[in-house]
């Protein structure tokens, strides 16, 4: 009570208890409402009623509200147990909290926070209930403005809340932090975890200068902590992943679990829990709350969106594990390109109302393995000559090693050194051993002539290379320590870690199954630290002759004899031997010790070696000899490379800066077929030559081009600056050595000389200054153009840069070819070529790695404007793409390498003015990307555009593309798949739930036997479609007891099936037959109406050839009065309509979409289909009751408001009422469809006559008439034209749940419409009483294995079919394919004959949830 009254006395005495929760509880927020960020001051009302009463009146109050508090928590810790609510889950057995933390002062308020937190759950309960529980939240509800976030808000009210750390992103609210700083005071403990740290520590400091806590700091992507936090002793960096289990992981080397952590630290309790780690937080939490302990004070959290589902799991165990929420904050960062608030940062506290201590039970056993210490050690050999560099080396050794993982007493050092010299090196290095907590081990070695190169014979060699190395003393160490040991580390004597290593590379080499690792190679262009090829006299040879002896026939050890000249030449002499193209950097190496154990091929090809003349004359060396060595004794896949390990060596010549750690991928420095004959330099005669036998990397012998690498530079950036550096220096520009120019507004001098410093290659800095143009006034442009997230005039000035200027100022530098590179953007894996005389000599201007689509509010106007200026001009298409361009497409030019002549072309100079005249650079934000995008689509060929399709490069979070040496074979491998992996075969049901009923959902076999194409239908056959849309067409003519289905098909194959079922593979129908695929079908079915079941088979109709030699043609022809050659329609919905009771009385209505075929060059280009869609179309057939082949029908275009559609109006339609509920002969026919770009749902209607009539006038759009007011209908020829009327548009469901092939149906037992949809591998309904919504999403069924295996095909045109359906069912379809399958040819493999066709799954709806 006396904290109590400390802080009541303080100034916060007088007010009432509403007005003290506004100045210190928790965010004082509407229900529901969409702002999460929280207050952070006192308003000037608040400011002025802290200033009441006089002196005395504050004195006697804060007496009586002392006593108060006093008696208030005297009653409430006498409370019963049982209304206390509290429970213990989540500590420790046998752990005792720190006797003073946060959670502790248990203040007299506490118990009023519980009951209104407890109330607030009970209300999230309720609303969960109503909702249809977990399944019924819509993440992101725009319409009612409530997100995910919404449900769990932060009603525990912490009196001295406080936001800790930078503002905006890296800042936390914490609770109570100077209650820590007493508790040290008392000599108590401090100690906080912090997951998730990169480049700013700025949080962690001052929690540090605050209170005084020991800070571990876990972060794999860097490789260190910044210089402010590494100077700072309490804080202690490890350099790994959290995960729910320990070991490794896809994306990192070194993963631990926390409570291993804790375990492996010797830590029972923490204080503060920081957790940052991008969206990994949901699985370490599950695997912690299922374990029960969670022994943690306080968790500051940041969450990245998952489902509904998990984030319901999550704050559910914590609260049942007494966690409350105090704080809530957006994170506005990650809310990009027109997405949702994805991450959200909370901060929990343990409630002072838990039982302490926790009752006594046993530790819950480890969650999985921990990395346990192997049985290793350390080694190096020196001499006391070199005792001031190897003090250097132990002391980092010391700190970088043994005491940064706490790794003291686990691995010993030993160290080899001439019998004479063994004390004085002992005097010196044992204070520092003892210090750190680590043995070392003193081994004599007995020099003789005959063993040990003298100083002066090595000087025939470079300076001191043969003293320095010692043969016998390397080949004494590594057979002896073998035999003790299953790892061994070689240090060399110079080599002084820069920062520190920060986990245990033994367990980890053991764990991801590598047997060797080094740094890197040195190679012979690197001629600061390169021997002299004077110390190679003779090895070749000697290699030679050693794989002849043995038999071995491999390019690695011949590859030593290919001449490799360099800039070495200038610094020896023209005669002198060639020097070998790599040697493996052995001052870190990492292997396992059987490679050098007696009887090993070490041995004897150490034996043959130094037997050879140059043995002795030169010497050879050790790098060398395990050069040789490792390349034929270790096979590449138990190859690593320490590229996240720094180190200082070679007497300051040689330096590697820390990186963070690089993924457990097979990764060698090295490629396959020839280890060491893979890396070129800068050739002579001006090319760059990179030999070797890989079909990937070899063959290519490229000129040198007048080119640069350029990059954009922020001085607040500047670790990521290093980084990208770094990967460029380590993947391209150490062999090829273009100069790199930096664009910087802000650099300071020491930054530039940092920069300089952290890269090999040349670097130019060249200052940039940002302005408006002259044609407009900087007070006119707005601060707000709705394409998120907002930037400011800065970034506006960068796209206007990057999109012409940035070109121009580099060809006055001299440069004729560009390579953009961001500063957060890295390469991910070799470039095994010349990028620049790649694209010279293929003819090439322009190159990308990848496409995306922008956001449509991103690019207002822009794609119009572009075209009005591509019409004035009178381009030919047949000298570009843009016409075929799809909208929104841009290539992302965060790497782009492009010729000058583009940008300076008369052409594109004049375009780009008149882009940037129309002012929407400034005005609506129009980025760099789309403005050069069109560019090149309207002046280029799409021939003279090169695809980087097996680079490997990130740009988080957007762009992560692995090496093409490293991806996965996703083609199709001709396997037949056994009969239980068919996607149709029983299954046990999937069950769920949908208001009031459940659903049940499995594969239907039969149906699926009925329409699947198999060996007896002959030649010439439908083999399969997508679309597939249903509609009746009532009862069938002559008073048959069957009602008449008509199917509409997309893209048809034609051909024949050969083989058993589920082994099958199609035959194409050869072209002289007809062709394989026209561009739709049909077919016609008869249905039982009684048990919904087909009475015979389909038949499939599309017209067959008219004469020998001519092609198949589609079922439905395209008939409108402007399209172009080549078009066509795919038919994707309808419904059947009669004006009376006759069968030629109704018509069948459809939509379908108007599609251009793209040339198959720009559609790579694109990475999509040879295709785009163009527009919806309304179709009107007047005969539907007859044979399709003699159909009579009529369409006309949707009309859009736009140059260009941007929605598409084929998705779903359905009859209704005035209000959207279901009507079978309402007056309304309702549309509903999706926008491209950033998709939503989005509905409109128009009077079913008006649809028979081909009648557009009427048609009304459910949008907002004006920014903000309430959605309803407007008739769409009264809205904005352009991109505006797009943004008019009110979403009836939510952000990237829309479908372009789905379709809209009522289901009776429901009471519901629903909207089908397939989310990655998951099949959703989405519901609604209304079409206008409030939808809500129920995920209904799991893609079966067969269509996820290596994410090879995708899901997709997801069908209701109720003419299939009984009472209280649905039956649906949906169809697969292949991602990347130019021109179908995967679907003709093997195995493959059941994708591409409709999958049957039958949903069997009953009441009661239970």
């Amino acid at each position: 009570a006396a904290h109590s009254c400390v802080w009541a006395a303080s100034g916060s005495i007088m007010m009432p208890r509403s007005e003290l929760r506004k100045r210190t509880g928790p965010d004082v927020e509407k229900r529901g409402s969409r702002e999460f960020d929280s207050p952070q001051g006192k308003t000037p009302k608040q400011a002025r009623a802290s200033k009441v009463g006089p002196v005395w009146l504050i004195l006697g109050a804060a007496v009586v509200v002392c006593i108060s508090l006093y008696l208030v928590r005297s009653l409430m810790f006498q409370l019963p147990s049982d209304s206390s609510q509290a429970v213990t889950a989540g500590l420790p057995s046998g752990t005792q909290p720190p006797p003073v933390s946060v959670s502790s002062f248990a203040l007299a308020g506490d118990r009023q926070s519980e009951d209104i937190y407890q109330r607030m759950r009970k209300r999230r309960a309720a609303a969960l209930t109503k909702a249809g529980g977990i399944s019924g939240v819509d993440p992101f509800d725009q319409i009612h403005g409530v997100y995910i976030w919404d449900w769990f808000t932060p009603d525990w009210n912490c009196p001295d809340r406080e936001r800790i750390g930078p503002v905006g992103d890296g800042g936390k609210w914490t609770c109570g932090v100077d209650k820590l700083k007493e508790s040290l005071a008392d000599g108590k403990r401090c100690l906080m975890y912090s997951f998730g740290v990169r480049d700013d520590s700025r949080f962690e400091l001052e929690v540090i200068n605050r209170v005084g806590c020991e800070v571990h700091a876990f972060d794999p992507t860097v490789g260190g902590l910044p210089p402010d936090a590494a100077q700072e002793p309490r804080i202690h960096y490890h350099k790994q992943a959290v995960g729910p289990t320990s070991g490794h992981s896809d994306t990192f080397l070194v993963v631990e679990s926390m409570l291993d952590t804790m375990d492996r630290l010797g830590h029972k309790w923490v204080d503060i829990l920081k957790i940052d780690v991008e969206a990994s937080e949901w699985s370490v939490f599950e695997a912690l709350i299922n374990a029960g302990r969670l022994p943690f004070s306080q968790i500051l959290i940041e969450l990245h969106y998952a489902d509904p589902a998990t984030t319901f799991r999550f704050f559910d165990g914590l609260e049942r594990s007494d966690f409350r929420i105090f704080a809530r904050e957006t994170n506005h960062q990650p809310c990009v390109a027109g997405r949702l608030p994805v991450a959200v940062e909370y901060s929990l506290i343990r409630s002072p109302l838990a039982q302490w201590p926790p009752p006594a039970a046993p530790l819950a056993a480890p969650q999985a393995k921990v990395l346990q210490p192997p049985k290793a050690a350390l080694w190096l050999v020196t001499n006391a000559k070199r005792l001031p560099q190897l003090a250097a080396t132990v002391e980092g050794l010391a700190h970088g090693f043994f005491l940064a993982h706490n790794l003291r007493g686990k691995y010993p050092l030993y160290i080899y050194a001439p019998t004479k010299d063994v004390g004085q090196i002992k005097d010196r290095i044992g204070g520092i051993s003892k210090a750190a907590g680590f043995d070392v081990e003193y081994v004599p070695v007995e020099v003789t002539d005959a063993h040990w190169p003298t100083w002066e014979q090595s000087k025939s060699c470079t300076e001191g290379a043969g003293g320095q190395t010692y043969w016998a003393a390397e080949l004494k160490a590594r057979t002896e320590l073998a035999d003790k040991y299953d790892w061994l580390l070689r240090i060399g004597d110079d080599a002084r870690l820069s920062k520190p290593v920060a986990y245990d590379p033994f367990a980890m080499m053991e764990d991801v199954g590598k047997s060797y690792g080094v740094l890197a190679g040195f190679r012979h262009s690197d001629s600061a630290i390169y021997p002299s090829a004077k110390c190679f006299v003779g090895l070749v040879e000697a290699a030679k002759a050693y794989a002849a002896k043995r038999g071995i026939q491999t390019k690695r050890v011949l590859a030593l004899g290919s001449s490799v000249k360099s800039g070495t030449a200038a610094r020896d002499s023209a005669n002198e031997p060639t020097p070998l193209p790599l040697l493996l950097n052995d001052q870190f190496e990492l292997s396992r010790a059987s490679l050098w154990r007696s009887g090993s091929r070490y041995a004897e090809l150490y034996e043959a070696l130094a037997s050879a003349p140059g043995a002795r004359a030169s010497p050879f060396g050790d790098a060398p000899l395990q050069t040789l060595h490792v390349a034929l004794a270790v096979p590449e896949e138990q190859w690593h490379v320490f590229s996240d390990i720094g180190m200082e060596g070679r007497g300051g010549r040689g330096f590697k800066a820390a990186l963070g750690l690089p993924p457990p991928l097979p990764k060698s420095p090295l490629a396959k077929g020839g280890v060491l004959s893979l890396l070129g330099g800068n050739g002579t005669n001006g090319t760059n030559t990179t030999k070797g036998a890989n079909a990937t990397w070899g063959g290519t012998n490229y000129p040198r081009q007048k080119a640069a690498i350029y990059v954009l530079a922020d001085g607040r950036r500047l670790e990521r600056l290093i980084e990208m550096l770094q990967s460029l220096d380590r993947h391209f520009n150490q062999r090829f050595g273009y100069p790199i120019v930096v664009f910087d507004e802000d650099l300071s001098p020491a930054q530039k000389a940092r920069l300089s410093a952290a890269t090999h290659s040349p670097l130019t800095f060249q200052p940039v200054h940002f302005k408006v143009p002259a044609f407009m006034k900087e007070e006119e442009v707005p601060m707000q153009t709705g394409c998120l997230p907002e930037r400011g005039l800065g970034y506006r000035h960068m796209c206007r840069f990057q999109a012409h200027e940035v070109n121009m100022r580099l060809v006055q530098l001299g440069y004729e070819w560009h390579w953009r590179m961001d500063d957060d953007s890295v390469l991910t894996g070799e470039v095994p070529y010349d990028i620049f005389g790649k694209m010279a000599v293929e003819k090439k201007l322009y190159g990308y790695i990848t496409t995306v689509r922008d956001d449509d509010a991103c690019i207002v106007d822009l794609w119009d404007t572009a075209k009005e200026y591509a019409d004035r001009l009178g381009l030919n298409p047949e000298n570009n793409f843009f016409s075929e361009w799809p909208r929104g497409a841009v290539f992302y030019n965060n790497f782009e390498v492009s010729h000058a002549s583009i940008w300076t072309s008369p052409e594109y100079r004049a375009y780009f003015d008149y882009i940037d005249q129309a002012g929407g650079i400034y005005f609506k934000r129009w980025g760099d990307a789309p403005i050069k995008s069109i560019g090149v689509s309207l002046f280029l060929s799409h021939k003279k555009v090169h695809h980087f399709s097996d680079l490997g490069y990130r740009h988080n979070p957007f762009i992560d593309i692995l090496p093409a040496a490293l991806r996965k074979d996703t083609g199709g491998r001709g396997r037949p798949p056994a009969l239980a992996e068919l996607a149709w075969s029983p299954t046990k049901p999937v069950q769920s739930v949908i208001g009031k009923h459940r659903v049940e959902a499995l594969p239907d076999a039969e149906l699926q036997r009925w329409i699947a194409p198999s060996s007896d239908v002959g030649a010439g056959a439908w083999t399969g479609a997508d679309i597939a849309s249903s509609v009746s067409l009532g009862p069938e003519e002559g008073g048959g007891a069957a009602e008449r289905v008509v199917w509409l098909f997309g893209d048809t194959l034609l051909g024949a099936v050969e083989g058993e079922w589920g082994g099958a593979r199609r035959v194409k129908q050869d072209a002289v037959a007809g062709g394989f695929m026209v561009r739709n079908s049909l077919g016609v079915a008869s249905v039982d109406p009684r048990t919904r079941s087909p009475k015979a088979p389909m038949a499939f109709w599309w017209q067959k050839q008219a004469k020998p030699g001519a092609s198949d043609a589609a079922a439905m022809q395209l008939k409108l009065p402007n399209q172009q050659l080549g078009e066509f329609v795919w038919p994707i919905n309808g419904v059947r309509t009669c004006s009376g009771s006759a069968s030629s009385d109704c018509k069948l209505l459809l939509v379908a979409a108007r599609v251009a075929p793209l040339r198959l060059g720009v559609a790579k280009l694109v990475q999509s289909d040879a295709f785009a869609v163009k527009a919806t179309v309304a179709i009107v057939v007047h005969n539907p009751n007859d044979a399709p082949a003699d159909w009579k029908y009529d369409m006309k275009e949707i009309p859009y408001p736009a140059t260009e559609a941007t929605v598409h109006w084929y998705v779903g339609m359905a009859p209704g009422d005035e209000q959207g509920r279901h009507a079978e002969n309402g007056k309304w026919l309702y549309l509903v469809g999706a926008t491209t770009g950033w998709s939503r749902q989005v509905l409109a209607r128009i009077p079913t006559s008006d649809f028979v009539a081909l009648s557009f006038i009427e048609m009304q759009v459910w949008s907002m008439a004006k920014p903000s007011s309430a959605p309803g209908w407007h008739t769409q020829s009264k809205l904005p034209t352009g991109d505006a009327f797009a943004k008019t548009l009110v979403s009836i469901g939510g952000t990237g749940e829309s479908s372009t092939e789905a379709g809209v149906y009522y289901e009776p037992t429901l009471g519901l419409w629903y909207l089908p949809l397939v989310d990655g591998h998951n099949i959703v309904l989405r519901t609604a009483s209304t079409l206008t919504g409030p939808w809500s999403s129920h995920t209904v069924f799991r893609l079966p294995p067969r269509w996820m295996p290596e994410e090879e095909y995708f899901a997709y045109a997801i069908k209701s079919h109720p003419e299939l359906a009984r009472t209280g069912e649905i039956v649906l379809t949906y169809n697969v394919n292949f991602f990347n399958n130019p021109l179908m040819g995967k679907l003709f493999d093997v195995g493959e004959a059941d994708t591409y066709v409709p999958n049957f799954l039958r949903l069997k709806i009953s009441s009661g949830s239970a």
